[in-house]
């Protein structure tokens, strides 16, 4: 109250009284006048300030707690001038809040008005003019064509309060603009496998190089040497990442997949385009010298990591931000699962009915004041300043040690990184998770449920009849009139936003209102390739004493399609760690809750684990004062080691299902299934750290000879 009093004087001083409305309950328009306003969207809903100012046609400069932001007039609404304001902010808020539920920030048009659509599927991001004002929608004739348009009221704003977002130069590169097209016509060892792969935003790393980035992809089943260089007529590129994808053709498994080598070249020299050095714009960035030269490659990969795509607007999702928006959190079992505001959430993903269903994300986000991060943001009740709380096990790259680096921050969605997935959409549809819903669409069809799992639960003791019995009836064909009895499916595996949930126990989204879900489920990841890869957990049903009514509610609120996991006793393991060696940070969990299996199903209960030996999702730096740090990375980028550890992983996966068949008794228990088990989570591994892969001397003639050169007695 005092800063607000102190602030009135001192702008009635410098620029005389302003003629403010009477407090009579009507709202006057922004002006630029010093004013009291209250925020009614984006991050700082809710709070109230000062106007100090417009700013271009579309801004407005709001004084926040002590601090200038610059806002968009939409998300504004004044309360009344200062002026005329004796009355104290308590009675100004409690003035505001009765005429809420009758405004709600939305603007009221006339015929002839100009106007922005902001929502909706059809029209979203097109401009026009109204010709009919109706009581819920307007009718607007559209620009540049001859339709019109029936929009509702909320989706508009006036044409000249739209303002396109402010582009953001920080990560771009000198002459991202300015390189050439690249591909078979010029280089001939380039080919684009997809017409979209050079389009800006696509990763972070079109983002910062732009038309500079050259891209190579080919199969690993091709004897191609990869180079660190190319010199053409076009200038000078260097090798910058490198990356396993998913080839065409092949098995449906992730693990038998044909693979395809991208690589992804930066040109540092060409005709009138500045030179650029790849060391100094990497440790601008993050302080990659502090890693080891695995872990540099390991994590070059993230700027390669594909954006998630809007349906509605056509725009990979990559925002920027100040990075005061961000803050490192201590780690205590999130396991590479940070928070975000829900109104950030909203915002980032449109802030339409879309946006308002997702419960998470997958992240990467790029902040040179604090480091580079990966993980999944789980939405929360955020009334801080920071809005997006970053645990220590989200940070894979230290902050850039270089003075005068960028105080933005970019967050990038992963392709696939918005839950619920729309399969799980429309499982929570079906009508034993809720039953009023409307039922899927006959476009609707399940996948036969997998080999693998069915193995897994022979292997722990439920009967063929009964395995095969529930494959048969989980599964749904496209257009079949009869709904699929399927009681499996995956879940994003996120950290607990209230951290009220019991320890040892998860929270699965979406099912306060379904029939007979049992308070104990079966849960594992993929690939689970041992006995002990699956696992029964509490599931919580009921509100615990500690939690608060409200967080109870909020919680029943999301919809189907994430798994909550309770945080870990003092000095215990997170529990996704007991699970097949997960984390958090994007892992779907596989969850059955069929009575018929759970009730033959013999395997462990979840439970307390005391933490014998350092987390490996902890960031460890070393001393790298080699000065030639990304040369070396860039011999590893190329070495042909990395094919044949890939093929090394999907032969030990086909020798540890070939083993297990033919043990009718044990199945995944059998000793030499075990030992290829084992040693298949190992190679996976192999990438990070280059340790050799552990295998019995007696098993050693069932690989191929090249590749017994990564393996080691156990």
């Amino acid at each position: 109250k005092q800063e607000l009093e102190t602030d009135s004087t001192h702008t009635e001083e410098k620029q005389g009284k302003v003629d403010g409305a009477e407090n009579s309950g009507s709202v006057p328009p922004l002006n630029g006048n010093a004013c009291n306003v209250k925020i009614i969207k984006g991050i700082y809903k809710g709070k109230y300030g000062i106007s100090c100012g417009l700013k271009g046609e579309a801004s407005i400069l709001v004084k926040i707690d002590g601090e200038n932001k610059c806002l968009r007039r939409t998300s504004v609404q004044s309360l009344h001038s200062i002026g005329n304001a004796n009355s104290q902010l308590d009675d100004i808020k409690n003035n505001y809040e009765l005429r809420d539920n009758s405004y709600n920030g939305v603007a009221i048009f006339t015929e002839q008005d100009e106007v922005y659509i902001k929502g909706g599927k059809t029209h979203r991001g097109k401009t026009g003019k109204v010709v009919k004002v109706c009581k819920k929608t307007i009718k607007v004739k559209l620009d540049n064509e001859d339709n019109i348009a029936r929009v509702n009221h909320e989706h508009a704003i006036p044409k000249h309060m739209h303002m396109e977002k402010e582009e953001i130069l920080d990560f771009r590169v000198a002459g991202f603009q300015e390189g050439p097209r690249f591909g078979e016509k010029f280089i001939s060892k380039i080919s684009f496998t997809d017409k979209d792969a050079i389009l800006f935003d696509k990763t972070f790393l079109h983002h910062m190089f732009g038309r500079r980035i050259l891209l190579e992809q080919h199969s690993t089943k091709q004897k191609i040497q990869i180079d660190t260089e190319i010199e053409n007529e076009f200038g000078s590129f260097q090798i910058i990442s490198t990356k396993l994808v998913e080839g065409e053709g092949g098995s449906s498994l992730k693990f038998q997949k044909p693979k395809d080598i991208q690589s992804v070249y930066l040109q540092t020299k060409g005709p009138g385009l500045d030179e650029l050095s790849v060391e100094d714009i990497l440790l601008s960035i993050a302080s990659f010298d502090l890693l080891p030269t695995r872990k540099v490659k390991a994590r070059m990969e993230l700027f390669q990591s594909p954006a998630h795509k809007s349906k509605l607007t056509g725009k990979h999702l990559l925002e920027f931000y100040e990075h005061t928006m961000f803050k490192d959190i201590p780690e205590s079992g999130h396991e590479g699962c940070g928070f975000i505001c829900e109104d950030l959430l909203n915002e980032l993903l449109g802030d339409d009915a879309y946006a308002k269903e997702a419960i998470c994300i997958q992240v990467r986000i790029f902040i040179p004041m604090m480091g580079v991060y990966k993980g999944m943001l789980m939405k929360k009740k955020i009334t801080s300043d920071e809005k997006i709380l970053l645990p220590e096990s989200m940070k894979k790259i230290s902050a850039s040690k270089q003075s005068n680096v960028s105080k933005k921050a970019c967050l990038l969605v992963t392709q696939a990184g918005v839950d619920p997935s729309p399969n799980n959409q429309y499982i929570g549809r079906l009508p034993f998770i809720n039953l009023d819903a409307k039922k899927p669409p006959k476009s609707f069809e399940t996948k036969k449920l997998s080999e693998m799992f069915q193995r897994l639960f022979k292997s722990l003791q439920v009967p063929d009849n009964i395995v095969k019995d529930y494959a048969k009836r989980s599964f749904q064909k496209k257009g079949s009139k009869k709904l699929a009895d399927i009681r499996h499916t995956f879940l994003r595996g996120v950290a607990d936003p209230t951290g009220q949930i019991p320890a040892n126990s998860v929270f699965v989204t979406g099912i306060h209102i379904a029939m007979d879900f049992p308070s104990e489920m079966f849960i594992t990841r993929s690939p689970c390739l041992k006995s002990s890869d699956g696992c029964l957990i509490k599931v919580m049903k009921e509100k615990p004493t500690s939690m608060a009514e409200d967080d109870y509610l909020w919680l029943n609120s999301l919809p189907f399609g994430a798994i909550i996991f309770g945080f870990p006793e003092h000095g215990c393991k997170p529990i996704p760690t007991l699970i097949a060696d997960g984390d958090l940070d994007g892992d779907r969990y596989f969850c059955l809750w069929d009575e018929s299996v759970l009730n033959h199903i013999s395997c462990r209960s979840l439970s307390s684990t005391p933490i014998l030996h350092q987390d490996e999702n902890v960031l460890t730096k070393v001393d790298n004062t080699n000065e030639g740090w990304f040369r070396d990375t860039q011999e590893l980028m190329i070495d042909p080691s990395f094919r044949e550890i890939h093929q090394l992983t999907t032969k030990l996966y086909s020798l540890n299902k070939k083993a297990a068949d033919k043990d009718k008794s044990k199945f995944l228990r059998n000793e030499d299934a075990e030992a290829y088990a084992n040693a298949f989570n190992e190679s996976l591994k192999n990438q990070k750290h280059g340790t050799k892969v552990r295998l019995p001397h007696k098993l050693w003639d069932s690989i191929p000879a090249k590749l017994q050169v990564h393996l080691t007695e156990i």
